[in-house]
């Protein structure tokens, strides 16, 4: 139909490792023990993201070692989350790592004026008719139907808060039977789901509209879209981890008419443990191209 939904990310990433429990996997396990190994850079990008640090404030370079002490009370607040969970709430995650810290090394215990409850009397809300699910999925640009050859390459940005931005150079090519993404720079695969909008494949129908801009799409990602220019500027999702609720985001930006549509020609994946930016500089579409 229209444009192409995070199930394409399939298409994208690697074979993931296998799921064995990471104490079989990694060095130095001790409190996450069990977990799948899949499970463990969402989890310390969970964690990272709700203190508001970089994976370097509890890791040294060696990811193993327990040089710094913010690892070891990492461990303890674990297991004071798990304990607080299993003893009040039959073990569901319901206080995780967020609750207490929201962006913060340590929890801020003193309440805000600001929250006195007087200073939040409930706004009327207007009686707005929301546009269809239909009508705002008709707005976006269309792909170009069938077996679409397309070839996109540019820069792509690496940064993880920790070390200076890396880049170098990507090349996505887009065949009847085939999707080949490559670059020599490393990054976290899952940003390749940035990359699928430029792959010509049938939309599955919004399962509702959200607000007069977002839409909630059938496997629960939320796309903002700028109605004025019939684009989507961001989509969310949120993964589901041990610890709590990792979110994600995908930006997109500079989008120019190539090939006969409209494509992003800046594509943002963020993550609390990297941020991959995709800029592209040329689309070969059908033997054209547009720079």
């Amino acid at each position: 139909m229209r444009i192409i939904i995070a199930a394409m990310l399939l298409l994208f990433t690697s074979a993931q490792s296998s799921d064995l429990p990471v104490e079989q996997t990694k060095k130095n396990i001790k409190t996450l023990q069990g977990l799948p190994t899949s499970q463990l850079i969402p989890v310390m990008a969970f964690m990272s993201n709700s203190l508001g640090v970089t994976c370097g404030h509890c890791h040294a370079k060696d990811w193993e070692s327990d040089e710094k002490p913010a690892k070891e009370t990492a461990r303890k607040m674990i297991a004071m989350e798990h304990d607080i969970n299993a003893r009040n709430f039959d073990g569901k995650t319901v206080v995780t790592c967020n609750s207490c810290h929201q962006g913060h090394i340590r929890p801020n215990g003193v309440p805000s004026v600001a929250n006195a409850g007087w200073n939040h009397a409930a706004a009327p809300q207007p009686a707005v008719a929301l546009p269809t699910a239909d009508s705002l999925l008709a707005r976006l640009p269309a792909t170009p139907g069938g077996a679409v050859t397309r070839v996109v390459t540019g820069t792509v940005e690496r940064y993880n808060g920790r070390d200076d931005p890396k880049s170098g150079p990507f090349t996505l090519t887009i065949t009847a039977d085939k999707i080949d993404y490559k670059s020599e720079l490393a990054h976290p695969p899952d940003a390749n789901r940035a990359l699928a909008v430029f792959v010509s494949v049938p939309t599955p129908k919004a399962s509702r509209v959200t607000g007069v801009d977002k839409l909630e799409m059938a496997n629960g990602e939320v796309w903002t879209i700028d109605e004025a220019h019939g684009v989507v500027t961001r989509r969310h999702r949120e993964l589901v981890t041990p610890l709590g609720i990792l979110p994600e985001e995908i930006e997109y930006d500079d989008w120019r008419t190539s090939g006969g549509t409209k494509l992003p020609f800046v594509a943002r994946w963020l993550r609390a443990d990297y941020r991959v930016t995709f800029t592209v500089h040329d689309i070969t579409s059908g033997g054209s191209s547009r720079h």
